[in-house]
């Protein structure tokens, strides 16, 4: 009886201790999950705000394109603006010796 008495009791504390650790093992799971799901969001936010910057960064990056498109199409229509006065000067610069001569 002694003996069943302490066998009992081994028993007892055995369950104890293995409910114990279950409880134990059940909680760091919760912890490393809590951790796990931090690190997934913090991620995510990283994630967002990196797509963020590369949006931003695309945008700045056409409209400067944009902005330089515009500035050589400008210096284009000037440059051949300047041509074509410069084409009617000369025009009229030999018209005009060509009066001359034709006088002389």
């Amino acid at each position: 009886e002694e003996v069943a008495k302490t066998l009992e009791e081994q028993r007892r504390l055995m369950d104890e201790q293995r409910q114990a650790a279950e409880e134990s093992a059940e909680r760091q799971a919760a912890a490393m999950a809590r951790e796990v799901e931090a690190k997934l969001h913090a991620a995510q936010e990283l994630q967002a705000k990196a797509e963020q910057a590369s949006h931003r960064a695309r945008s700045e990056f056409e409209e400067q394109r944009r902005m330089m498109e515009q500035q050589r199409q400008a210096a284009e229509e000037s440059a051949e603006r300047q041509a074509a006065a410069i084409a009617r000067e000369v025009e009229a610069k030999l018209h005009a010796a060509q009066e001359l001569q034709a006088k002389a």
